[in-house]
Formats: C-alpha cells, structure tokens, sequence
C-alpha cells in the first residue's frame, strides 16, 4: 500500500489524524508525504488555500508522521 499525503497551508489536509490513522492500520504502510500544492484557478478566492505550504507546514508533517509512528515515509518538497 503507498498513499501519497499532499500537505496544504494551515494545517487544511487534516495531516495529524491522517497519519494516525495510516499508522493505526500499519506503521509499515508507505506514505509519500508531499509539499507540491500550487494555488492555482480560483485559490485566491479562499485565503486559508491562496499560498503554497511553507517549510514549517511540510516539516511539521512529517514530524507528525513520525510521531504517529509511521517508519517508513519519503517526503518531498
């Protein structure tokens, strides 16, 4: 199983409870931890989704992954 998380600015991808759900079904469940949302169309629209995530957001991630107990993860910015 690989799931591929896309992290978004302020906390708006619900990463915590994802990634202790992920765990709970298997710390060995592969998870791709990405930082690649680009606001694009009508984003502006929606200040909370108008920005990219900052390093911070995508380094909270996956400290929040780990912490979950998740071991095996690949993170991408």
């Amino acid at each position: 199983l690989l799931v591929r998380h896309l992290v978004l600015p302020n906390g708006l991808a619900g990463t915590e409870r994802i990634m202790r759900f992920l765990a709970g079904l298997s710390p060995d469940t592969y998870v791709n931890v990405m930082a690649q949302y680009r606001p694009c169309y009508r984003a502006h629209e929606h200040p909370l989704l108008a920005r990219r995530p900052t390093r911070e957001e995508f380094a909270e991630a996956l400290r929040l992954a780990r912490a979950a107990g998740l071991r095996r993860l690949d993170g991408y910015c």
